[in-house]
C-alpha cells in the first residue's frame, strides 16, 4: 500500500473516532466529555513527534478510557451537565452500553496510533548538514545547508524484512501493517533516543 492509500486509511479512521464521539454524545447528553475526547484527540492528529511519544500517546488514550468508564459508571445516563444539553432522549441508554463504546473508540484509537507510529517508522528521514561552496556564501547567507534525507536503520530494517520473507510469500497492496509487536515493545522498553537534529536548527 503506498503512503498516500496510508495516509488515506488514517484519515477516514480519524473520521471514524469523531463520528463515534457524536455517537455516544446522542446516547449520554454530555456536551463537556463530547469536548474532552475532542481535545484529547486533536494532539494525537500530529505524527511528527508521535515516535518519541508513543508511550504518552497510549497513556493518554488509557487515561481517557479511564475517565470516560468512570463518568459513565456513576452518572446516570441522559443526565443534565453544567453547560446546556442540545440533545434529548426519550429512553436513556444503559451504562453497559455506554461502556462498550468506549471500549470499541478505545480500540480505535490505539490502532490508529500504532498505524501512524508504523507509518512515521517507514518515511524516517534525518537531518544531514553539508558545506555550501564558497562562492554561494554570499547568495545564500550560509555557510552549511541542512538536508533531510532518509534514516538508514529505516532502509536497513526493510531489506531485513524483505530478506527474512518467504520466496514464495505475496505481499497485498491493499493490506496496511499495523506491527503490533513492534509497537508493544516500544511501549515497554523504549531505547532512549537523541534529540532530534530538527530541534537544533536555528529559528
Amino acid at each position: 500500500m503506498g503512503i498516500q492509500s496510508k495516509l488515506h486509511v488514517i484519515k477516514s479512521l480519524d473520521s471514524l473516532l469523531y463520528y463515534h464521539f457524536v455517537y455516544i454524545y446522542f446516547l449520554d447528553a454530555s456536551l463537556l466529555l463530547l469536548i474532552f475526547r475532542v481535545f484529547l484527540q486533536l494532539p494525537l492528529l500530529s505524527s511528527r513527534a508521535l515516535p518519541r511519544t508513543l508511550r504518552t500517546a497510549t497513556g493518554v488514550v488509557t487515561a481517557e478510557l479511564g475517565i470516560c468508564i468512570l463518568i459513565h459508571g456513576l452518572s446516570e445516563p441522559g443526565q443534565p451537565g453544567i453547560l446546556i444539553d442540545f440533545v434529548g432522549n426519550v429512553t436513556h441508554a444503559s451504562i453497559l452500553r455506554l461502556i462498550w463504546l468506549d471500549l470499541m473508540i478505545y480500540g480505535l484509537q490505539m490502532i490508529r496510533i500504532f498505524m501512524t507510529f508504523n507509518l512515521s517508522l517507514q518515511n524516517d528521514l534525518v537531518a544531514t548538514t553539508v558545506p555550501v561552496p564558497p562562492a554561494l556564501v554570499p547568495a545564500l547567507g550560509a555557510e552549511t545547508l541542512t538536508l533531510m534525507l532518509p534514516s538508514s536503520n529505516s532502509s536497513r530494517n526493510r531489506e531485513e524484512q524483505q530478506d527474512d520473507r518467504d520466496p514464495f510469500y505475496r505481499t497485498d497492496d491493499m493490506v496496511m501493517e499495523i506491527e503490533l509487536k513492534s509497537s508493544l515493545q516500544s511501549i515497554m522498553q523504549p531505547t532512549p533516543q537523541e534529540q532530534d537534529p530538527i530541534d537544533r536548527l536555528p529559528v
